[in-house]
């Protein structure tokens, strides 16, 4: 099979390597070996290219310089977390950094959340940390309780009896223990518990996980668990597209097009069940590691199969259908998200 001459040739030889890249780094540190044969023939089949060209790919990507990874963690919310107020509501936060950045018991951290009330929060709160040359091997969690400037006062108007002036003497008793069994000096924040994620268990693409929260220490009383979904971005591609600059969303427009255009034209019996495995797992690489949100993929499918439906070529009317549930979901979600966002 020979390959696409002039100009049309020399973008999809970019748009191949970008997608030979993104198999390379599916794996946090990158590996040839994620380069299957069965993998390399679709690609060779979907672009049109001959073999000399498919190795010419290859042997780009084999000397392009790792990316930058980045962990995105969307922090959703919590549940059953303790509640050490004496003078009301909890007010739970977060704090997120990489292991070794800041102590694990610090409330400084790295990056914190906004503060909720009650032992069930919800924060829908985005973070971007920044693996650069960190040679950490985790991501900390820490949740903690806010004690407000003024939370003395307060407490010191309700103790109105005996009994209430016992509970909070324990409890203060307790967390300046708890601090000295730690090696730290005693904070305003009650810690609520902590996670530790090791780097090379976290998923590459998103995925939602349900944490239990742990203690630091012995004496340490904690409960509940935290939802979050992380994922891996790149960024500082070694890809020709990347130093062109040319946008992320123009990518995915395009390898969607060459996937479908592919497909559609040699789907024996017509196109009427969407894009195969193969094509699925290859664009949501790509999206996953260039950080294409799922409402600017969902519009770019929609208006693919729109046209391609306009333009006379049949399009099972389930998948424009379902493209266009997809786009509507995504729309709401992403709405949804920006109006959270405008709270924290």
């Amino acid at each position: 099979m020979g390959s696409i001459p002039g100009r049309r040739g020399e973008a999809s030889s970019k748009l191949l390597t970008e997608l030979l890249y993104c198999l390379k780094y599916s794996t946090l540190g990158g590996s040839q070996e994620n380069l299957s044969e069965e993998i390399l023939i679709y690609l060779e089949q979907a672009f049109g290219c001959s073999t000399e060209v498919m190795q010419a790919a290859l042997d780009s990507v084999k000397n392009a310089k790792a990316p930058v990874f980045q962990v995105r963690l969307l922090l959703g919310g919590a549940t059953g977390l303790q509640n050490k107020s004496v003078d009301g509501p909890s007010r739970p936060y977060l704090t997120l950094c990489l292991g070794g950045q800041a102590e694990a018991s610090d409330a400084g951290g790295l990056q914190r959340s906004a503060v909720r009330e009650g032992p069930q929060p919800t924060w829908n709160q985005n973070f971007i940390v920044d693996l650069g040359n960190s040679d950490s091997q985790s991501l900390v969690l820490n949740v903690w309780n806010q004690q407000s400037g003024n939370s003395l006062v307060r407490m010191l108007t309700k103790l109105s009896s005996a009994r209430r002036l016992h509970r909070w003497v324990k409890q203060a008793v307790k967390r300046l223990r708890e601090d000295r069994t730690a090696g730290k000096l005693s904070r305003r924040d009650d810690f609520l518990g902590q996670v530790s994620l090791p780097l090379q268990d976290l998923p590459l693409q998103s995925q939602e996980l349900w944490l239990k929260l742990e203690p630091r220490s012995d004496r340490s009383l904690v409960s509940g668990e935290v939802s979050v979904s992380v994922s891996f971005i790149t960024s500082r591609r070694d890809t020709p597209l990347s130093a062109q600059g040319v946008s992320k969303v123009d990518v995915f427009e395009k390898l969607l097009g060459i996937f479908v255009e592919y497909e559609h034209r040699t789907v024996a019996g017509g196109w009427l069940s969407g894009l195969s495995t193969d094509a699925m797992r290859l664009l949501s690489l790509y999206t996953s590691q260039s950080d294409v949100s799922p409402f600017q993929q969902s519009i770019t499918v929609w208006l693919k199969y729109a046209r391609m439906h306009g333009c006379g070529r049949r399009v099972e009317f389930r998948i424009l259908e379902a493209a266009l549930l997809d786009m509507e979901k995504d729309w709401d979600a992403q709405k949804a998200y920006e109006r959270m966002a405008h709270f924290v």
